[in-house]
């Protein structure tokens, strides 16, 4: 995958420019593959195994200081308490401007205490959880539905979504991290573990381009959620 990325990041016509069609036409076949790739160790269930699971229960959790880096989830969090983000301040001193651009800053609240706090914390966690289950129960579950009742455990570790400012600078992609087990309901035993199963998202073009693309996509955490899905989906399938 970071082969596929540094590709795309490079590749350029001879005299520097790129079709724009082509080039959203790239960008998206990207995003696409990325959300294809399976990781981890081989799943060690045999293909009677995999044939017979019957996965109804889905057990999305977040483990205790997991790292969550969502922009948006925290502007989401903030309005719930009546609070937007500041805008920054983009008038030079003396600008004639410069005491209505000061006027535009929203200063009854404390974004920054608000969106650190534990609350928030809490509040995004939540939503993950949400998104991840919905992917989860949306494309795993109706794959699985054989004889042998099984439960899916997915944790996460990390969720990492690339701020706006690095879009437009150099790129980057959407990641996050969630080892899950299948436990066969039965003995309660994990009968197959994938301690690296992740997801990434999103475009390494950069620039306006890379703006434009996150602009017309959905939520970062849930085209997490969805590639993840699509990728345990095919790791339990016995893909590699």
């Amino acid at each position: 995958m970071t082969f596929l990325t540094n590709h795309f990041q490079q590749t350029q016509t001879q005299n520097g420019t790129i079709r724009h069609a082509k080039r959203v036409g790239l960008c998206f076949a990207l995003i696409v593959g990325l959300a294809a790739c399976a990781t981890g160790p081989k799943n060690p269930m045999t293909a009677t195994q995999i044939k017979s699971l019957d996965i109804d229960v889905v057990d999305v959790t977040v483990f205790p200081g997991t790292q969550i880096s969502w922009g948006a989830g925290e502007e989401a969090f903030a309005e719930t308490k009546g609070c937007e983000k500041p805008e920054p301040v983009t008038s030079a001193e003396g600008d004639n401007y410069g005491t209505a651009a000061a006027e535009n800053q929203k200063q009854d609240c404390d974004y920054d205490a608000i969106v650190n706090s534990p609350e928030a914390q809490d509040y995004m966690e939540a939503r993950v959880v949400e998104f991840l289950e919905n992917a989860i129960r949306a494309e795993v579950v109706p794959a699985f539905q054989g004889t042998a009742p099984a439960r899916l455990e997915v944790k996460v570790q990390k969720v990492q979504v690339v701020g706006g400012g690095q879009t437009l600078l150099v790129g980057g992609n959407h990641f996050l991290l969630a080892p899950l087990n299948v436990v066969d309901l039965k003995s309660g035993k994990t009968i197959a573990a994938n301690p690296e199963a992740l997801s990434v998202a999103g475009t390494a073009s950069g620039g306006i381009l890379g703006l434009i693309i996150e602009a017309a996509s959905s939520d970062p955490v849930e085209r997490l959620a969805g590639a993840y899905a699509i990728n345990a989906k095919k790791w339990i399938g016995g893909g590699n």
